[in-house]
This record gives C-alpha cells, sequence and structure tokens, in this order.
C-alpha cells in the first residue's frame, strides 16, 4: 500500500497539482471537468509515473481549476457564453467554462490553431470525455463538434489558421466573442503583453463598443513583471496557469508542461478604461512600451533553463540576441536608441483620455523609466536590480537549454568589441533619455506622480536607485488581488508622494 508520502512524491515527479480534490475550488464550482482532471491526476499520482495516455489526457484539461476560479468570480450575468481560444491546440479545459452559466444556458467555443490536423486530434479528445461520460450527444459537423455537459448545450468549432506573420488577433473573431482566452503562449512576458496590443488593435479596427474580457497569464506574477492595472483587471487566480518550464528526468527533459509554472497565476482583463480606444496606434503602442521598459530600460537579463539550476545568460549573450531590447509591436531598438527616446512623449500624450488612476499609474512608470535612466546616466549597473537566478553560473558545453541557444552565445562571442563599445555608450544613451523624460513636456508627469528631485550634493546613483526602488514597490503594492477581485483606486489621491532619501539611501 502507498502512503501519501509516495504518492506526493509520484506527483512531484511527474509534474501534477498536488492539490487534492476537495482543495482549491468551492464544491459549488467544481464540475464535470474538473472531476475528471481530478481523477487522472490520482490516478497518475497513485499509479505509475510513466503512463502516456493517460497523461496526455491529463495535459489536455491541465490548468482548469484556475480558469474556473476566475471566470466564477464574475457575476452569473457576467460569465461568457461565446469564447474564443487563440492556438488552442486539444487543450479541452475551457469547456468547463460552460459549467458555470445559468442552467440550460447553451455556450460557444472556437479554438483558432494553425496545426492543419487540428480537427482531428481535437475530435479524438472529445471522443475520449465522451467515453469517460463527461459529455453527451457528441455529434460532429465538418470543422463542428455538438455535445452536452451538465446539461449545457455545446457547439465547439475549429477554425485552422494559416501561418506566417499574420495578427495574432483578428478583428473578424472578435464580434461575436464574450471571453479571449491565451494559454502557455510563452514563458517571456514580451509575448504576452504582445497579445493584449494586438487584441486592443483589433478590437479598435471592428469598432466594437465593449471588448472581450481576455483570460491571461498574470504578468505581475513573474519575476519580470508587467503591470496589468491600464487594463482593468476584474479578477486574479493565484492557481498556476500557463507555459511550465521544464525538469529533469531520466533520458532528458520532460516535456514542457511537466515542469513548475513559469507565471504565478492568471488573470481576467476587462479594459473597462476606454483610453484605448481614441488614442492613435502609435500611442497605443508607446504606452505599451513604457510599461515594458519601465521596470528595466534595455537591461533585463535573460534566466536560461539548466536542470534544477537556472543559469544566467551572460550579458553579451542578451545583448547579441536582442533580448530585452524588443518593443511591445516587435522592434528592435538595438542600435536605434533614438526610436526608445521617441516612447516617452508619445505616451504623455495618451494622458488625456485616461481615467485618474490610469494616469498615476503611467506616470509613475514613467518616473520608473526616469529613475533608471539616471541610474546608469551616474554609472551605475542598473542589472543589480533586475531579478536574477539562484545560482549564477556561466553556462558551459551543453548547460545551454538548447543547441541553437549555445551556438548564438558561440557567435556572440565573435562580435565582443561591438558589444563593449555598445556598453560604453550607455551611460551617454541613458542621459539623454533622462533628459527627455526630466524636460518640461513631461510636466503632467511631475504633478500625477511626484518625485522630490535630489540636491546637486546627493550621491545621484543612489538616489535615484533608492526613486526605482520606491516607485516599483507603491506600484505594485497597488495591484494586490483583496480576495481574488482588484479594487481600483479611487483617483490621484492614492498616489506617492516619495519623501527624498537620506543621502546613503541605495538598494537593499
Amino acid at each position: 500500500m502507498r502512503g501519501p508520502g509516495l504518492t506526493l512524491a509520484l506527483a512531484a515527479v511527474i509534474g501534477l497539482p498536488l492539490l487534492a480534490a476537495s482543495d482549491g475550488l468551492p464544491a459549488a464550482n467544481r464540475g464535470l471537468l474538473q472531476a475528471r482532471h481530478d481523477d487522472l491526476a490520482q490516478r497518475l499520482a497513485t499509479g505509475t509515473s510513466d503512463n502516456p495516455p493517460l497523461a496526455e489526457q491529463w495535459r489536455r484539461l491541465r490548468h482548469v481549476e484556475t480558469m474556473v476560479d476566475l471566470v466564477a468570480q464574475l457575476p452569473e450575468e457576467r460569465r461568457p457564453r461565446r469564447i474564443l481560444y487563440l492556438a488552442g491546440g486539444t487543450h479541452l479545459a475551457p469547456i468547463a467554462l460552460c459549467e458555470l452559466l445559468p442552467a440550460g444556458s447553451p455556450c460557444f467555443l472556437t479554438y483558432t490553431e494553425a496545426d492543419p490536423a487540428i480537427r482531428e486530434r481535437v475530435a479524438a479528445a472529445l471522443d475520449e470525455l465522451a467515453t469517460a461520460h463527461v459529455v453527451d450527444d457528441l455529434a460532429f459537423e465538418g470543422g463542428r463538434a455538438r455535445f452536452s455537459i451538465a446539461g449545457h448545450p455545446v457547439s465547439l468549432t475549429v477554425e485552422p489558421v494559416p501561418g506566417g506573420p499574420l495578427p495574432v488577433v483578428e478583428a473578424g473573431w472578435l464580434r461575436q466573442t464574450d471571453l479571449v482566452i491565451t494559454h502557455d503562449w510563452s514563458g517571456d512576458p514580451l509575448e504576452n503583453l504582445r497579445v493584449v496590443l494586438e487584441l486592443l488593435q483589433a478590437n479598435r479596427e471592428a469598432r466594437l463598443p465593449d471588448p472581450p474580457l481576455l483570460m491571461i497569464e498574470d504578468l505581475e506574477l513573474h519575476p519580470y513583471l508587467i503591470d496589468l492595472g491600464l487594463f482593468s483587471p476584474v479578477a486574479r487566480s493565484s492557481g498556476d496557469y500557463g507555459h511550465r518550464g521544464r525538469v529533469a528526468g531520466p533520458g532528458g527533459p520532460y516535456d514542457d508542461e511537466r515542469g513548475p509554472a513559469l507565471f504565478g497565476g492568471a488573470a481576467l482583463l476587462a479594459f473597462t478604461d476606454r483610453w484605448w480606444q481614441s488614442v492613435p496606434d502609435a500611442t497605443l503602442r508607446a504606452v505599451f512600451d513604457v510599461l515594458l521598459f519601465s521596470e528595466f530600460l534595455l537591461e533585463r537579463q535573460n534566466v536560461l533553463e539548466g536542470g534544477s539550476d537556472p543559469l544566467l545568460a551572460p550579458a553579451l549573450l542578451d545583448w547579441w540576441t536582442g533580448f530585452g531590447a524588443r518593443t511591445a509591436a516587435g522592434d528592435d531598438l538595438r542600435g536605434h536608441f533614438d526610436k526608445l527616446l521617441e516612447i516617452p512623449p508619445l505616451a504623455v500624450s495618451a494622458l488625456p483620455a485616461m481615467s485618474a488612476e490610469s494616469r498615476w499609474r503611467l506616470s509613475c512608470h514613467l518616473q520608473l523609466m526616469r529613475s533608471l535612466a539616471q541610474t546608469r546616466a551616474a554609472g551605475a549597473d542598473i542589472r543589480e536590480l533586475m531579478p536574477a537566478a539562484r545560482h549564477l553560473r556561466r553556462p558551459i558545453t551543453g548547460e545551454f537549454p538548447n543547441p541553437e541557444m549555445e551556438s548564438a552565445f558561440r557567435e556572440s562571442l565573435r562580435h565582443a568589441a561591438e558589444f563593449r563599445a555598445a556598453a560604453a555608450a550607455a551611460p551617454a544613451e541613458a542621459a539623454r533619455l533622462a533628459s527627455v523624460l526630466g524636460s518640461n513636456a513631461m510636466h503632467e508627469v511631475q504633478a500625477a506622480c511626484p518625485v522630490v528631485l535630489p540636491s546637486p550634493n546627493d550621491d545621484a546613483a543612489g538616489w535615484w536607485t533608492a526613486t526605482y526602488l520606491s516607485l516599483a514597490s507603491s506600484l505594485r503594492a497597488s495591484s494586490q488581488p483583496g480576495g481574488g477581485t482588484v479594487t481600483a483606486l479611487q483617483g490621484a489621491g492614492n498616489c506617492p508622494t516619495l519623501e527624498q532619501p537620506a543621502p546613503e539611501a541605495g538598494p537593499e
């Protein structure tokens, strides 16, 4: 007989959730699909860890509890009936959202996917649910499946889309949609932020009065957090969600669905502050870029996966690959620092369209960027302020997560002189950015998020570092959910006024 210790050990080996079926969601929200997920998890955890068919069925339902938890926080009348799942594959967990609707209400799901064989794979996955008596009355009509779950008639349509540089979100998809889902899109917050940008651009093109909700990884629960406050988060869940890292196992790493989650939860965004509807497209992109760069400028460090000990990519590799130097729209700023200088004035032009809370939030992000620029201009290394791996080890042959990255590193070594030149120019470039951010054109920033300027006798780098830490702390504290639902700040009265620290103040 296996004891609970062995059960938990096996669950950890194969990357399954360690919650018992009775934990997490209230019983009223635990439907048929959640029960199926829990049954598969229990069978895998108490049996052999090498059962590919069961593991594949479980992966198709992964993170169902987090999805249900998010939607269950909405009033029943606001729960989505028409769901669009971007690159959904065979992940069937969103079907559980249909169970949260009023009794007998129909539910419509549309999956987009580049794989032309996806329809057959989804059909096979639904057959498995029908065999397990989770869904009833399953029938197929071309690219559409019809069935029922818990008395809800469901229509699931699979729309294969061609690959290539097409938009992630097309305007036509949104006209009959209440909720857009993105899940496991990327382990990099930049790629997830790009989905938000393209959703808003598509909504503007569709001229919809009300945008659909967006279910996405909580970008504030990642080492390189991105503030979601400008997009009106209405629900949050701390359950596992989205991209998972790899874990070492017999014969090499397991697939990406079995490692630890790279984000600490998920969020529902409602976009109720409609500032994004009226601003020009260039201004919209600039606001996204302020959110992206205000926490690290161009100094974001890539934390590689290296078995049980994560590795910190060499700064030379980060520079060569452009990691941290790409805008939300994908533009590469390496060698084009003037483009970074254009972002703050464009973003400021969005302030009149924003609510008081959003004005404060964007203003503080501009001040956050200014603090980093001033710190860098003063000669300090701002990479010390960035998130880092627990074990700072130089990657060696065989320790890179894939041969392509190792090859990129070898290529970057041949450009070390260019990297040193770029590093030498960084303080002067940062000073130019600080000048833009401190100009008279930024007076609205000064008013909405005031910062006491240091005197000439103060330690400039230490003062601006302390300012950065104080601003970052204030922004993060304002985003903390209360009972799973975000409570908006009530206007600019909640804006922090930063007192000038003592001259010796610096990073902790």
